[in-house]
């Protein structure tokens, strides 16, 4: 995957930017997403949950998707977790959208739309935060 000195860090250096790691990002929120829907599923299923609670649990499980991804970004990153994880958050909504549109099932409003994808920006942004924060706290343990 290609990549460009495009960052300043905090010490002022240019840092790679590589687009590969946002991929893996996607990827991981897609993963997450999938594991989180299944869990979501066996919940309904078992618990007799009503079906009324279906959007809200699949908007949960958007936010907690991209939140995810927004870890996972952070921690390939050593700064600018938050600038990561939330490009992270629109690129996993924009591929969600796009699948549904493609597969004609899109029947959002265009305010529902905006909305969740500020909400996939913003979780994955806090993700990337976490996942910054977890990478140095970590790297603190190791290095006292």
């Amino acid at each position: 995957m290609p990549s460009v000195k495009i960052l300043k860090n905090g010490k002022g250096e240019q840092e790679n930017f590589k687009t590969s790691h946002l991929v893996k990002s996607v990827v991981c929120s897609a993963l997450f997403a999938i594991v989180f829907l299944l869990i979501g599923a066996a919940v309904f299923q078992f618990f007799g949950i009503s079906q009324k609670y279906i959007p809200v649990t699949a908007k949960i499980i958007l936010l907690l998707s991209a939140f995810s991804g927004g870890i996972c970004s952070g921690l390939m990153r050593k700064n600018n977790g938050y600038m990561f994880g939330a490009v992270t958050g629109l690129l996993y909504a924009l591929l969600l959208l796009a699948i549904s549109i493609l597969s004609k099932m899109y029947d959002s409003s265009l305010l529902s739309t905006f909305l969740s994808v500020f909400l996939c920006v913003l979780s994955g942004a806090i993700g990337g935060i976490l996942g910054i924060n977890i990478k140095s706290k970590k790297k603190r343990k190791r290095n006292p």
